[in-house]
Protein backbone atom coordinates (compact mmCIF):
# COMPACT_ATOMS: atom_id res chain seq x y z
CA UNK A 1 0.00 0.00 0.00
CA UNK A 2 2.75 2.41 0.98
CA UNK A 3 4.62 1.57 -2.22
CA UNK A 4 1.60 2.52 -4.34
CA UNK A 5 0.91 5.72 -2.39
CA UNK A 6 4.54 6.81 -2.64
CA UNK A 7 4.72 5.87 -6.33
CA UNK A 8 7.57 3.49 -5.69
CA UNK A 9 9.70 1.81 -8.31
CA UNK A 10 7.48 -0.09 -10.82
CA UNK A 11 9.47 -3.28 -10.28
CA UNK A 12 8.84 -3.08 -6.54
CA UNK A 13 5.12 -2.58 -7.09
CA UNK A 14 5.04 -5.48 -9.55
CA UNK A 15 6.64 -7.76 -6.98
CA UNK A 16 4.11 -6.66 -4.35
CA UNK A 17 1.20 -7.38 -6.71
CA UNK A 18 2.65 -10.83 -7.42
CA UNK A 19 2.80 -11.42 -3.67
CA UNK A 20 -0.88 -10.44 -3.39
CA UNK A 21 -1.68 -12.98 -6.11
CA UNK A 22 0.26 -15.69 -4.32
CA UNK A 23 -1.51 -15.03 -1.03
CA UNK A 24 -4.98 -14.47 -2.50
CA UNK A 25 -5.07 -17.94 -4.07
CA UNK A 26 -5.97 -19.05 -0.56
CA UNK A 27 -9.56 -17.97 0.19
CA UNK A 28 -8.84 -17.18 3.83
CA UNK A 29 -5.86 -15.03 2.92
CA UNK A 30 -7.95 -13.28 0.27
CA UNK A 31 -10.41 -12.25 2.99
CA UNK A 32 -7.60 -10.92 5.16
CA UNK A 33 -6.17 -8.91 2.25
CA UNK A 34 -9.59 -7.40 1.55
CA UNK A 35 -10.02 -6.53 5.22
CA UNK A 36 -6.57 -4.92 5.18
CA UNK A 37 -7.70 -2.55 2.42
CA UNK A 38 -5.67 -3.86 -0.52
CA UNK A 39 -8.39 -3.40 -3.16
CA UNK A 40 -8.41 0.45 -3.31
CA UNK A 41 -4.63 0.47 -3.75
CA UNK A 42 -4.85 -2.08 -6.58
CA UNK A 43 -7.47 0.12 -8.26
CA UNK A 44 -5.13 3.12 -8.01
CA UNK A 45 -2.30 1.08 -9.51
CA UNK A 46 -4.60 -0.14 -12.31
CA UNK A 47 -5.33 3.47 -13.25
CA UNK A 48 -1.62 4.35 -13.06
CA UNK A 49 -0.76 1.41 -15.34
CA UNK A 50 -3.37 2.08 -18.03
CA UNK A 51 -1.27 4.45 -20.18
CA UNK A 52 1.55 1.94 -20.79
CA UNK A 53 -0.14 -1.31 -19.76
CA UNK A 54 2.86 -2.45 -17.71
CA UNK A 55 1.89 -5.11 -15.18
CA UNK A 56 -1.80 -4.64 -15.87
CA UNK A 57 -2.45 -8.37 -16.23
CA UNK A 58 -1.16 -9.08 -12.73
CA UNK A 59 -3.36 -6.36 -11.25
CA UNK A 60 -6.40 -7.86 -12.99
CA UNK A 61 -5.54 -11.34 -11.66
CA UNK A 62 -5.25 -9.92 -8.16
CA UNK A 63 -8.61 -8.15 -8.39
CA UNK A 64 -10.25 -11.34 -9.64
CA UNK A 65 -8.86 -13.40 -6.78
CA UNK A 66 -9.89 -10.83 -4.18
CA UNK A 67 -13.44 -10.57 -5.54
CA UNK A 68 -14.69 -13.49 -3.46
CA UNK A 69 -17.95 -12.08 -2.05
CA UNK A 70 -20.46 -9.25 -2.47
CA UNK A 71 -18.55 -6.78 -0.29
CA UNK A 72 -15.24 -7.20 -2.12
CA UNK A 73 -16.90 -7.24 -5.56
CA UNK A 74 -18.87 -4.06 -4.78
CA UNK A 75 -15.70 -2.27 -3.68
CA UNK A 76 -14.25 -2.98 -7.13
CA UNK A 77 -17.36 -2.25 -9.18
CA UNK A 78 -18.49 0.91 -7.35
CA UNK A 79 -15.58 3.19 -8.40
CA UNK A 80 -16.03 2.23 -12.06
CA UNK A 81 -13.19 -0.30 -12.22
CA UNK A 82 -15.37 -2.97 -13.79
CA UNK A 83 -16.28 -0.64 -16.64
CA UNK A 84 -12.57 0.02 -17.18
CA UNK A 85 -11.95 -3.74 -17.28
CA UNK A 86 -14.68 -4.17 -19.89
CA UNK A 87 -13.06 -1.45 -22.00
CA UNK A 88 -9.67 -3.16 -21.61
CA UNK A 89 -11.31 -6.44 -22.62
CA UNK A 90 -12.56 -4.99 -25.90
CA UNK A 91 -8.96 -4.71 -27.05
CA UNK A 92 -7.96 -8.24 -26.02
CA UNK A 93 -7.09 -10.43 -29.01
CA UNK A 94 -5.28 -13.43 -27.51
CA UNK A 95 -7.21 -16.38 -26.09
CA UNK A 96 -5.42 -16.47 -22.71
CA UNK A 97 -6.08 -12.75 -22.16
CA UNK A 98 -9.76 -13.20 -22.97
CA UNK A 99 -10.01 -16.20 -20.64
CA UNK A 100 -8.48 -14.30 -17.73
CA UNK A 101 -10.55 -11.16 -18.30
CA UNK A 102 -13.80 -13.15 -18.59
CA UNK A 103 -12.98 -15.02 -15.38
CA UNK A 104 -12.08 -11.83 -13.50
CA UNK A 105 -15.32 -10.11 -14.51
CA UNK A 106 -17.35 -13.25 -13.79
CA UNK A 107 -15.95 -13.36 -10.26
CA UNK A 108 -17.37 -9.89 -9.65
CA UNK A 109 -20.95 -10.90 -10.46
CA UNK A 110 -21.98 -11.33 -6.83
CA UNK A 111 -25.43 -9.71 -6.99
CA UNK A 112 -28.33 -8.98 -9.34
CA UNK A 113 -27.40 -5.28 -9.36
CA UNK A 114 -23.82 -5.99 -10.43
CA UNK A 115 -25.05 -8.35 -13.16
CA UNK A 116 -27.49 -5.69 -14.41
CA UNK A 117 -24.69 -3.10 -14.51
CA UNK A 118 -22.41 -5.45 -16.47
CA UNK A 119 -25.20 -6.16 -18.96
CA UNK A 120 -25.79 -2.42 -19.35
CA UNK A 121 -22.05 -1.87 -19.93
CA UNK A 122 -22.00 -4.38 -22.80
CA UNK A 123 -20.24 -7.37 -21.25
CA UNK A 124 -22.61 -10.05 -22.67
CA UNK A 125 -22.14 -8.91 -26.27
CA UNK A 126 -18.38 -9.14 -25.79
CA UNK A 127 -18.59 -12.64 -24.29
CA UNK A 128 -20.95 -13.87 -27.01
CA UNK A 129 -18.60 -12.49 -29.66
CA UNK A 130 -15.60 -14.23 -28.10
CA UNK A 131 -17.39 -17.59 -27.87
CA UNK A 132 -18.40 -17.28 -31.51
CA UNK A 133 -15.13 -16.17 -33.08
CA UNK A 134 -12.49 -17.60 -30.74
CA UNK A 135 -10.90 -21.00 -31.30
CA UNK A 136 -9.36 -20.96 -27.82
CA UNK A 137 -11.20 -23.47 -25.62
CA UNK A 138 -10.14 -21.76 -22.39
CA UNK A 139 -11.53 -18.44 -23.57
CA UNK A 140 -14.80 -20.10 -24.58
CA UNK A 141 -14.98 -21.91 -21.23
CA UNK A 142 -14.74 -18.75 -19.14
CA UNK A 143 -17.02 -16.78 -21.45
CA UNK A 144 -19.73 -19.45 -21.12
CA UNK A 145 -19.25 -19.54 -17.35
CA UNK A 146 -19.51 -15.75 -17.03
CA UNK A 147 -22.68 -15.70 -19.14
CA UNK A 148 -24.07 -18.29 -16.72
CA UNK A 149 -23.16 -16.15 -13.71
CA UNK A 150 -24.97 -13.18 -15.28
CA UNK A 151 -28.18 -15.27 -15.59
CA UNK A 152 -29.28 -14.61 -12.01
CA UNK A 153 -33.00 -13.93 -12.45
CA UNK A 154 -35.73 -13.94 -15.09
CA UNK A 155 -35.36 -10.27 -16.06
CA UNK A 156 -31.60 -10.59 -16.55
CA UNK A 157 -32.01 -13.78 -18.58
CA UNK A 158 -34.61 -12.11 -20.81
CA UNK A 159 -32.08 -9.38 -21.61
CA UNK A 160 -29.40 -11.98 -22.39
CA UNK A 161 -31.83 -13.92 -24.60
CA UNK A 162 -32.48 -10.77 -26.64
CA UNK A 163 -28.73 -10.68 -27.31
CA UNK A 164 -28.96 -14.19 -28.87
CA UNK A 165 -27.17 -15.93 -26.01
CA UNK A 166 -29.34 -19.08 -26.25
CA UNK A 167 -28.25 -20.27 -29.74
CA UNK A 168 -24.64 -19.37 -28.96
CA UNK A 169 -24.56 -21.41 -25.73
CA UNK A 170 -26.38 -24.38 -27.28
CA UNK A 171 -24.04 -24.35 -30.27
CA UNK A 172 -21.02 -24.13 -27.96
CA UNK A 173 -22.25 -27.13 -25.94
CA UNK A 174 -22.72 -29.13 -29.12
CA UNK A 175 -19.29 -28.20 -30.45
CA UNK A 176 -17.43 -29.47 -27.37
CA UNK A 177 -19.38 -32.74 -27.27
CA UNK A 178 -18.94 -33.52 -30.96
CA UNK A 179 -17.68 -37.09 -31.62
CA UNK A 180 -14.32 -35.93 -32.98
CA UNK A 181 -13.53 -33.86 -29.88
CA UNK A 182 -12.05 -34.96 -26.59
CA UNK A 183 -13.47 -32.28 -24.29
CA UNK A 184 -11.82 -31.18 -21.11
CA UNK A 185 -14.25 -31.85 -18.22
CA UNK A 186 -13.94 -28.20 -17.18
CA UNK A 187 -15.11 -27.10 -20.66
CA UNK A 188 -18.13 -29.37 -20.36
CA UNK A 189 -19.05 -28.32 -16.84
CA UNK A 190 -18.90 -24.61 -17.71
CA UNK A 191 -21.07 -25.12 -20.81
CA UNK A 192 -23.59 -27.27 -18.92
CA UNK A 193 -23.71 -24.75 -16.08
CA UNK A 194 -24.50 -21.92 -18.50
CA UNK A 195 -27.24 -23.89 -20.26
CA UNK A 196 -28.78 -24.89 -16.92
CA UNK A 197 -28.79 -21.29 -15.69
CA UNK A 198 -30.64 -20.13 -18.80
CA UNK A 199 -33.34 -22.84 -18.57
CA UNK A 200 -35.44 -20.86 -16.07
CA UNK A 201 -38.85 -21.29 -17.72
CA UNK A 202 -40.61 -23.79 -19.97
CA UNK A 203 -40.34 -21.29 -22.83
CA UNK A 204 -36.57 -20.93 -22.39
CA UNK A 205 -36.11 -24.69 -22.03
CA UNK A 206 -37.93 -25.23 -25.31
CA UNK A 207 -35.81 -22.54 -26.96
CA UNK A 208 -32.63 -24.28 -25.77
CA UNK A 209 -33.95 -27.65 -26.90
CA UNK A 210 -34.79 -26.23 -30.33
CA UNK A 211 -31.17 -25.10 -30.61
CA UNK A 212 -29.91 -28.61 -29.76
CA UNK A 213 -29.21 -28.58 -26.02
CA UNK A 214 -30.81 -31.96 -25.22
CA UNK A 215 -28.52 -34.45 -26.96
CA UNK A 216 -25.20 -33.14 -25.58
CA UNK A 217 -26.59 -32.90 -22.04
CA UNK A 218 -27.83 -36.47 -22.09
CA UNK A 219 -24.70 -37.70 -23.88
CA UNK A 220 -22.54 -36.19 -21.14
CA UNK A 221 -24.68 -37.79 -18.44
CA UNK A 222 -24.58 -41.23 -20.07
CA UNK A 223 -20.93 -41.34 -21.10
CA UNK A 224 -18.79 -39.46 -18.59
CA UNK A 225 -17.00 -40.76 -15.53
CA UNK A 226 -16.13 -37.30 -14.23
CA UNK A 227 -18.14 -36.39 -11.08
CA UNK A 228 -18.32 -32.69 -12.01
CA UNK A 229 -19.70 -33.43 -15.45
CA UNK A 230 -22.21 -35.87 -13.96
CA UNK A 231 -23.24 -33.20 -11.47
CA UNK A 232 -23.80 -30.42 -13.97
CA UNK A 233 -25.35 -32.58 -16.69
CA UNK A 234 -27.93 -33.92 -14.21
CA UNK A 235 -28.51 -30.39 -12.92
CA UNK A 236 -28.96 -28.93 -16.42
CA UNK A 237 -31.38 -31.72 -17.36
CA UNK A 238 -33.44 -31.03 -14.25
CA UNK A 239 -33.45 -27.30 -14.97
CA UNK A 240 -35.09 -27.96 -18.35
CA UNK A 241 -38.30 -29.12 -16.60
CA UNK A 242 -41.05 -27.41 -14.63
CA UNK A 243 -44.52 -28.55 -13.51
CA UNK A 244 -46.68 -29.43 -16.50
CA UNK A 245 -43.74 -29.57 -18.92
CA UNK A 246 -44.55 -33.08 -20.13
CA UNK A 247 -43.30 -32.31 -23.65
CA UNK A 248 -39.83 -31.55 -22.32
CA UNK A 249 -39.84 -34.62 -20.07
CA UNK A 250 -40.72 -36.84 -23.03
CA UNK A 251 -37.96 -35.33 -25.17
CA UNK A 252 -35.42 -35.96 -22.40
CA UNK A 253 -36.64 -39.52 -21.82
CA UNK A 254 -36.47 -40.31 -25.55
CA UNK A 255 -32.88 -39.04 -25.56
CA UNK A 256 -31.99 -41.48 -22.75
CA UNK A 257 -31.90 -39.20 -19.71
CA UNK A 258 -33.43 -41.86 -17.43
CA UNK A 259 -30.65 -44.34 -18.26
CA UNK A 260 -28.05 -41.66 -17.58
CA UNK A 261 -29.58 -40.80 -14.21
CA UNK A 262 -29.79 -44.46 -13.22
CA UNK A 263 -26.03 -44.90 -13.58
CA UNK A 264 -25.05 -41.73 -11.73
CA UNK A 265 -24.98 -42.92 -8.08
CA UNK A 266 -22.72 -45.84 -8.91
CA UNK A 267 -20.33 -43.59 -10.87
CA UNK A 268 -19.53 -41.00 -8.20
CA UNK A 269 -17.37 -41.45 -5.09
CA UNK A 270 -19.13 -41.17 -1.73
CA UNK A 271 -17.62 -37.75 -1.06
CA UNK A 272 -19.02 -36.24 -4.30
CA UNK A 273 -22.32 -35.29 -2.72
CA UNK A 274 -23.08 -32.42 -5.14
CA UNK A 275 -23.68 -34.90 -7.96
CA UNK A 276 -26.14 -36.85 -5.80
CA UNK A 277 -27.96 -33.60 -5.03
CA UNK A 278 -28.31 -32.87 -8.75
CA UNK A 279 -29.45 -36.47 -9.31
CA UNK A 280 -32.23 -35.98 -6.72
CA UNK A 281 -33.09 -32.58 -8.21
CA UNK A 282 -33.52 -34.05 -11.71
CA UNK A 283 -35.75 -36.85 -10.37
CA UNK A 284 -37.94 -34.29 -8.57
CA UNK A 285 -38.29 -32.24 -11.76
CA UNK A 286 -39.15 -35.33 -13.83
CA UNK A 287 -41.79 -36.30 -11.28
CA UNK A 288 -43.48 -32.90 -11.49
CA UNK A 289 -43.19 -32.45 -15.24
CA UNK A 290 -46.16 -34.75 -15.89
CA UNK A 291 -48.85 -35.47 -13.29
CA UNK A 292 -49.46 -39.04 -14.42
CA UNK A 293 -47.72 -42.40 -13.90
CA UNK A 294 -46.21 -42.42 -17.40
CA UNK A 295 -42.99 -40.53 -16.74
CA UNK A 296 -42.50 -42.16 -13.36
CA UNK A 297 -42.92 -45.61 -14.86
CA UNK A 298 -40.17 -44.94 -17.40
CA UNK A 299 -37.92 -43.89 -14.54
CA UNK A 300 -38.69 -47.19 -12.77
CA UNK A 301 -37.95 -49.23 -15.89
CA UNK A 302 -34.61 -47.46 -16.35
CA UNK A 303 -33.59 -48.32 -12.79
CA UNK A 304 -33.74 -44.79 -11.38
CA UNK A 305 -35.65 -45.87 -8.26
CA UNK A 306 -33.07 -48.56 -7.47
CA UNK A 307 -30.33 -45.97 -7.96
CA UNK A 308 -32.11 -43.54 -5.64
CA UNK A 309 -32.41 -46.19 -2.94
CA UNK A 310 -28.71 -47.03 -3.33
CA UNK A 311 -27.88 -43.37 -2.83
CA UNK A 312 -30.08 -43.26 0.27
CA UNK A 313 -28.40 -46.36 1.69
CA UNK A 314 -25.02 -44.73 1.15
CA UNK A 315 -26.29 -41.60 2.92
CA UNK A 316 -27.55 -43.67 5.84
CA UNK A 317 -24.18 -45.41 6.18
CA UNK A 318 -22.30 -42.10 6.37
CA UNK A 319 -24.72 -39.72 8.11
CA UNK A 320 -24.50 -35.94 8.12
CA UNK A 321 -21.79 -35.67 5.45
CA UNK A 322 -24.06 -33.30 3.52
CA UNK A 323 -27.48 -32.88 5.15
CA UNK A 324 -28.87 -30.75 2.31
CA UNK A 325 -28.20 -33.49 -0.24
CA UNK A 326 -29.66 -36.14 2.05
CA UNK A 327 -32.83 -34.03 2.36
CA UNK A 328 -33.01 -33.69 -1.43
CA UNK A 329 -32.71 -37.46 -1.87
CA UNK A 330 -35.55 -38.02 0.60
CA UNK A 331 -37.73 -35.41 -1.10
CA UNK A 332 -37.08 -37.07 -4.46
CA UNK A 333 -38.68 -40.22 -3.00
CA UNK A 334 -41.61 -38.06 -1.92
CA UNK A 335 -42.06 -36.64 -5.42
CA UNK A 336 -41.85 -40.08 -7.01
CA UNK A 337 -44.40 -41.53 -4.60
CA UNK A 338 -46.98 -38.85 -5.32
CA UNK A 339 -50.56 -39.68 -6.36
CA UNK A 340 -50.39 -41.85 -9.47
CA UNK A 341 -47.08 -43.47 -8.52
CA UNK A 342 -48.44 -46.63 -6.91
CA UNK A 343 -45.91 -48.89 -8.67
CA UNK A 344 -43.09 -46.75 -7.35
CA UNK A 345 -44.50 -46.68 -3.83
CA UNK A 346 -44.67 -50.46 -3.87
CA UNK A 347 -41.10 -50.75 -5.17
CA UNK A 348 -39.80 -48.37 -2.50
CA UNK A 349 -41.52 -50.37 0.23
CA UNK A 350 -40.50 -53.77 -1.16
CA UNK A 351 -36.88 -52.62 -1.48
CA UNK A 352 -36.66 -51.51 2.13
CA UNK A 353 -36.79 -47.82 1.29
CA UNK A 354 -39.04 -46.94 4.22
CA UNK A 355 -36.62 -48.57 6.66
CA UNK A 356 -33.74 -46.61 5.12
CA UNK A 357 -35.69 -43.37 5.48
CA UNK A 358 -36.44 -44.15 9.13
CA UNK A 359 -32.78 -44.92 9.78
CA UNK A 360 -31.70 -41.69 8.09
CA UNK A 361 -34.29 -39.68 10.04
CA UNK A 362 -32.86 -40.89 13.35
CA UNK A 363 -29.27 -39.97 12.45
CA UNK A 364 -29.58 -36.64 10.68
CA UNK A 365 -30.29 -32.97 11.57
CA UNK A 366 -33.90 -31.72 11.87
CA UNK A 367 -34.27 -30.61 8.24
CA UNK A 368 -33.31 -34.07 6.99
CA UNK A 369 -35.59 -35.74 9.53
CA UNK A 370 -38.52 -33.66 8.26
CA UNK A 371 -37.72 -34.56 4.64
CA UNK A 372 -37.55 -38.26 5.53
CA UNK A 373 -40.86 -38.09 7.39
CA UNK A 374 -42.44 -36.39 4.37
CA UNK A 375 -41.10 -39.13 2.10
CA UNK A 376 -42.42 -41.86 4.41
CA UNK A 377 -45.92 -40.31 4.37
CA UNK A 378 -45.75 -40.02 0.56
CA UNK A 379 -44.86 -43.71 0.34
CA UNK A 380 -47.04 -45.33 3.01
CA UNK A 381 -49.89 -42.91 3.75
CA UNK A 382 -53.43 -42.73 2.41
CA UNK A 383 -54.37 -40.46 -0.47
CA UNK A 384 -54.93 -37.42 1.76
CA UNK A 385 -51.66 -37.72 3.65
CA UNK A 386 -49.84 -38.27 0.35
CA UNK A 387 -51.33 -35.10 -1.09
CA UNK A 388 -50.24 -33.18 2.00
CA UNK A 389 -46.75 -34.66 1.84
CA UNK A 390 -46.50 -33.86 -1.87
CA UNK A 391 -47.50 -30.24 -1.24
CA UNK A 392 -44.87 -29.99 1.49
CA UNK A 393 -42.20 -31.43 -0.81
CA UNK A 394 -43.18 -28.94 -3.49
CA UNK A 395 -42.81 -26.02 -1.08
CA UNK A 396 -39.27 -27.15 -0.25
CA UNK A 397 -38.18 -27.30 -3.90
CA UNK A 398 -36.45 -24.39 -5.68
CA UNK A 399 -38.75 -23.63 -8.61
CA UNK A 400 -37.26 -20.24 -9.51
CA UNK A 401 -34.04 -21.43 -11.05
CA UNK A 402 -32.60 -24.49 -9.39
CA UNK A 403 -29.11 -24.01 -10.80
CA UNK A 404 -26.66 -22.91 -8.07
CA UNK A 405 -23.49 -20.91 -8.49
CA UNK A 406 -20.46 -22.67 -9.95
CA UNK A 407 -17.11 -21.72 -8.43
CA UNK A 408 -14.85 -22.47 -11.35
CA UNK A 409 -11.07 -22.80 -10.99
CA UNK A 410 -9.12 -19.76 -12.16
CA UNK A 411 -7.40 -19.82 -15.57
CA UNK A 412 -3.68 -20.18 -16.14
CA UNK A 413 -2.36 -16.75 -15.23
CA UNK A 414 1.07 -17.45 -16.70
CA UNK A 415 -0.44 -17.98 -20.17
CA UNK A 416 -1.30 -14.27 -20.38
CA UNK A 417 2.00 -12.50 -20.84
Amino acid sequence: MTAVNNKADPDEICNLVLEVIRLAKDENMARKLVDAGVIPHLIIELKNSLPNGQGINNIIFALGLLSHDLLSASSIVRPGTARQLIEISKGAQAGPARACLAWCLGRMVQSDDIAAKFIEDGLPELLISWITVSDDRNAQRYCAWTLGTLARNDDLVDQLVEMKAVPVLASHLNSITAPQTNPDPEDLTAALFAVGRFARTIKLSKALAAEGSIEPMVQALKATLDPKVLNWSARAIGCHMRPNSSDMAKILLRAGAADGLARLPSMVPAEETEALGSFAFAIARFSCAEWSPGTRQQLVEAGVVDALLRALRAAASVPATDPQVHAELALAISFLGDVGGSAIRKEVQDSGGVDILKQLAMQEPPEVRKACETAIRSTTGNVFSRIGASAKAGLNHDWRGGCPEYHIAHPDFDAWT
